[in-house]
């Protein structure tokens, strides 16, 4: 193996995303001494989201004095990139850490968020990209805004600076100010929830209760967001109540967007961007990624659907293990990448949506996803969730349904699967039935079919007929090959970096290009290959 990239969320209460990429670079290296590893740690938004990005892409922290949580003098910092970027996570300036046993989100403030978006703005950056998350506030990002000279009024006309439990006294909204000061510049929210401003999944019903708010506060709270909903329609013209994303810390999202005109944005899309994923993919043989634990509020992360996206755009097929819980699915993942991941007798013990790469044959090779577990009667808040955290489905090439041929209840156990892949919106895509344990099947015969495959994936019984059968679903006919392009074809590279997987590229007197082709890319690239596929011949050649 030539090249691996790790890019990896962190695992909240585990592992940072530093020490994951760290611990899975020594590995990589032991077993392949000369491959190189390129680290990509990623946040969503929240606590350590400059970190992972001055690793990334280096740059330059800058610290700078604001105003803390409750107006404390306080230090922050942003991260300066080349280019006239920053990168800014409002946890720094308001974030959970910073109240410890003082919570009240009633009354803490985002100004000192603000304060570092002003410092990044006149030193020059015209492209701010900020984290959301970890917030300990809810003040709709009226602070923030106030630092950027953003004036909030009262009936009588008097000027103030609104926090969480003061928006209804807002009766007018001046941005004029802030404007100014913004002129040519683009502010990005990287936020990967989707929680509207207000209301049952709203910043205040789903957050406030983490910030210390008990339940008649965040019934207040929620009837303060709904009146700043209200005046920032009737004075700025502008709806955002329903906007995804709006309730992000404590209702910021919303205020980026009314306020300043921010563009809120899937984290790890700005992420792979900023990193230039899409470029540092060529040549990759390799992606190791993963993210968090599913809950309620965290499974809105997007770092492993993100990463399956850009690879399948690379061509490189996606597969998706689905199946009841504990019906074996992390065992089989171990057994066919090598993985390490628990695969232990409990529910829901599988809560990390896991992806490993798995090389079928020499010009196919596929990413193997592992997701969490179904189960019968599944609450519909956690089926909204489990739509967050299989959007790798929507991106699949191939379903494996990993069903537990063991149990007797089987059958029904297969039915839920079923059911909640139609739910999901996966009922379309291609798959493959994988009765697994059958070295404890106890029935008279195991079921059989072309898109049927009895396994052990604890003994290795039958993997091989399941490696043939994905290959056969999903192998196109690909064949390396080698192209020698003259200079002026040089669009052509271009192209097979979009269309192909390009392995190596040389600059002599031509431009020799090593790249696994389609079928279809073979026959419009004919006149360059120099080596490795030979066009067939048409009937008159015999």
């Amino acid at each position: 193996m030539k090249k691996c990239i790790v890019v990896s969320d962190s695992f909240k209460g585990t592992l940072s995303s530093q020490e994951i990429c760290t611990l899975a670079a020594q590995r990589l290296k032991a077993y392949f001494p000369g491959c190189e590893v390129v680290r990509i740690p990623v946040a969503d938004g929240g606590e350590g989201t400059v970190a992972c990005f001055h690793e990334a892409c280096g740059g330059t922290l800058v610290s700078v004095p604001v105003s803390g949580p409750y107006g404390e003098a306080i230090t922050a910092e942003y991260l300066q990139l080349p280019g006239g970027q920053a990168v800014i996570e409002m946890a720094s300036a308001a974030g959970l850490p910073q109240v410890e046993d003082r919570k009240d989100p009633c009354k803490t403030t985002t100004y000192g968020v603000g304060q570092l978006i002003r410092h990044a703005v006149e030193a020059g950056n015209q492209n701010i990209l900020l984290g959301l998350g970890g917030s300990c506030t809810n003040d709709g990002g009226c602070g923030c805004a106030a630092a950027l000279g953003v004036q909030f009024l009262r009936a009588d006309g008097s000027n103030f600076v609104p926090v969480g439990g003061t928006l209804s006294e807002v009766a007018d909204i001046d941005t004029k100010e802030a404007e100014k000061l913004l002129v040519g510049v683009s502010l990005t929210a990287m936020c990967d929830i989707d929680n509207p401003l207000y209301g049952p999944t709203g910043a205040a019903y789903v957050f406030a209760p983490q910030k210390g708010a008990d339940e008649a506060t965040v019934v207040f709270l929620d009837g303060q967001l709904r009146a700043l909903a209200g005046v920032i329609e009737a004075k700025l013209g502008c709806s955002v109540a329903a906007l995804p994303g709006a309730g992000a810390a404590g209702g910021l999202g919303a205020g980026m967007v009314a306020f300043l005109g921010a563009q809120l944005r899937p984290g790890i899309e700005a992420v792979l961007d900023l990193v230039r994923f899409d470029a540092r993919l060529d040549g990759c043989d390799l992606v190791l990624t993963g993210e968090g634990r599913l809950d309620t509020q965290s499974v809105r992360g997007k770092v492993i659907s993100g990463v399956a996206k850009h690879a399948k755009e690379k061509s490189v097929p996606v597969v998706a293990i689905v199946g009841y819980t504990n019906a074996g699915k992390s065992t089989l993942l171990n057994r066919l990448t090598g993985a390490d991941i628990p695969a232990n007798n409990r529910l829901f013990d599988t809560l990390d949506t896991t992806t490993r790469t798995l090389e079928i044959s020499d010009t196919c090779t596929v990413l193997l996803s592992d997701t969490v577990g179904f189960i019968r009667k599944l609450p519909h808040h956690l089926v909204e969730a489990f739509k967050a955290t299989l959007e790798e489905l929507s991106y699949a090439d191939l379903l494996l349904h990993v069903i537990d041929a063991s149990n007797p209840l089987w059958r029904e156990q297969a039915a839920v699967v079923e059911q909640l892949i139609v739910e999901l919106g996966a009922e379309q895509t291609p798959r493959i039935d994988v009765f697994n344990k059958c070295d404890r099947f106890t029935g008279d015969i195991l079921p059989h079919g072309a898109d049927i495959v009895s396994i052990s994936a604890k003994t290795g019984q039958g993997l091989d007929e399941l490696l043939k059968k994905i290959g056969g679903r999903l192998d196109t006919g690909a064949c390396r090959v080698v192209l020698r392009l003259p200079y002026d074809q040089g669009g052509v590279v271009d192209m097979l970096h979009r269309q192909a997987k390009v392995e190596r590229v040389d600059y002599g007197e031509a431009i020799e290009v090593e790249a696994v082709c389609t079928p279809v890319q073979l026959g419009r690239l004919k006149d360059y290959i120099v080596s490795g596929w030979t066009p067939p011949k048409e009937p008159w050649e015999d």
